[in-house]
């Protein structure tokens, strides 16, 4: 009796495979965001803001330079200062867009007035190094001040180094 009961749940390899997947399929949970409608059609600049980030870094999305660029300058362009100085990184590297450096500075000049401490960064080393812009050691050092003042690390070292070892080390960007 034993081997009739064996020999009627027999089952080929194939057919456990597919059914492990399937049931992989079912079992398995799906990230979908809990508002879709939000993801494909932003509504706010901080909303472009964020899908922006999410395009470039890959994070819950996959990975996608001319989407990321795309979102976050329709969000600089409403006037977003995190996103303009984003912006400008992006033209400064030519992610998703072409590279062009004297539109980074002028993107990274309006999220600096706007006291976003990173484009104060930026935007001193690139006016230190002379990338878009014409170089001025003592503008670079007056924005990249207002980042450590604004509590931005990497301001903070780099100004401490320039203050001890001199001009030299501030130009390691």
């Amino acid at each position: 009796m034993r081997v009739g009961m064996h020999s009627s749940l027999t089952m080929d390899r194939h057919t456990i495979h597919l059914a492990a997947a399937v049931a992989l399929l079912i079992l398995s949970p799906v990230s979908v965001p809990a508002d879709e409608e939000k993801v494909t059609n932003p509504s706010t600049s901080q909303e472009q803001y964020e899908l922006g980030r999410k395009y470039h870094r890959g994070e819950g999305l996959v990975a996608d330079p001319d989407k990321a660029a795309h979102w976050i300058r329709l969000a600089a362009e409403s006037g977003h200062a995190e996103a303009q100085g984003y912006y400008g990184f992006l033209l400064s590297q030519g992610i998703g867009v072409a590279k062009n450096e004297v539109e980074a500075v002028a993107w990274m000049r309006k999220a600096a007035e706007a006291g976003v401490a990173s484009a104060q960064f930026n935007l001193g080393l690139m006016i230190l190094k002379g990338t878009g812009i014409t170089k001025d050691s003592k503008a670079a050092v007056g924005w990249i001040t207002r980042a450590a003042e604004g509590g931005y690390n990497e301001a903070q070292a780099r100004l401490a180094e320039y203050y001890y070892f001199g001009e030299g080390p501030l130009e390691k960007a």
